[in-house]
């Protein structure tokens, strides 16, 4: 086998952790939502540190999280409210269509990140 072989095989079988690590960097965003984008990325790099994501993971999900407009309004109700119930269920609509968008008949684009 040569090495170019080799090395298309490994990439083939390399699999990226995303909806653990989506939880985690979501749940924190509630509280850091006044935060500037690069300080949001630095959040999410810190708190995905200890799981295998794509490269582009914290830049992506920064841009998609402060474009889901219903995941930044159900963050500051929560806020407001301090209602848990609602944090957990806005962290796993968002993390289902950044982490699986086929399966939310979104376009599969990013699907190869994860």
């Amino acid at each position: 086998m040569d090495s170019s072989s080799f090395e298309l095989s490994t990439e083939v079988e390399q699999y990226y952790d995303c909806e653990y690590p989506c939880y985690y960097t979501t749940l924190q965003l509630a509280s850091a939502m006044e935060t500037s984008g690069r300080e949001l990325v630095e959040l999410c790099e810190d708190a995905v540190s200890d799981y295998v994501v794509h490269k582009d993971f914290c830049s992506r999900f920064v841009d998609e999280a402060t474009r889901d407009m219903e995941l930044v309004f159900t963050m500051l109700e929560y806020r407001k409210t301090l209602n848990e119930r609602l944090k957990l269920l806005a962290t796993k609509r968002f993390c289902s269509k950044l982490c699986y968008p086929e399966e939310n008949n979104l376009p599969s684009k990013s699907s190869h990140y994860y």
